[in-house]
């Protein structure tokens, strides 16, 4: 059995369990990022392709950003599109495991919720194990909601896009063919 880890932004790590690697693809994914002074709340959105005639389950590892600015998450959550229920989950040191089938000549949407505390006013969501997938993603949406009373001081990645809506400074970052070389990182000023 040959283990593969990735991130999905996610930042996913995947395990493949005898599964040739070009069976199963990772298209693309769109992650929302919304600051909320003491902690962030982040949404992403993980499109998998099945190439195979058979359904394929894939055990994947969703790793977190820990250290003293960044504690392990509360409120995580983890579905797959059009089904009812979140799906099951189980804790690791520094993410969590859980198993998701890929119909055969499919697409599936897989979500991934949580909430992580900011003590020291800084976001990093991890991009870089993407390549261990050995190819880049067709296309990446990142998304970044601050509140108009914080003040945006570091930004990783050039905002493709920026725009107010509401209470929110957003900040949109948009690649295709995007195989990333760092990780997402935010920091800002004001409480």
């Amino acid at each position: 059995m040959r283990t593969i880890k990735f991130s999905f932004l996610l930042c996913l790590f995947i395990f493949w369990q005898n599964i040739p690697a070009q069976v199963i693809q990772f298209w693309g994914e769109k992650i929302e990022i919304t600051i909320h002074g003491a902690s962030a709340a982040v949404r992403g959105q993980y499109y998998f392709v099945n190439q195979s005639d058979q359904t394929v389950p894939q055990t994947l590892f969703y790793p977190f950003m820990i250290n003293e600015n960044l504690p392990f998450p509360d409120s995580i959550s983890v579905q797959q599109k059009n089904q009812p229920e979140n799906l099951p989950y189980q804790r690791q040191n520094a993410g969590v495991f859980f198993s998701i089938f890929i119909p055969a000549r499919d697409t599936i949407v897989n979500s991934v919720y949580y909430l992580q505390k900011t003590p020291g006013k800084i976001m990093e969501y991890i991009l870089t194990t993407t390549e261990r997938w050995k190819e880049p993603l067709s296309f990446a949406e990142y998304t970044i909601r601050l509140p108009q009373p914080l003040t945006l001081k570091y930004l990783s990645m050039y905002p493709s896009e920026k725009s107010v809506s509401g209470e929110y400074q957003i900040f949109k970052i948009l690649k295709n063919n995007y195989l990333p070389q760092t990780n997402l990182i935010i920091k800002w000023n004001g409480k």
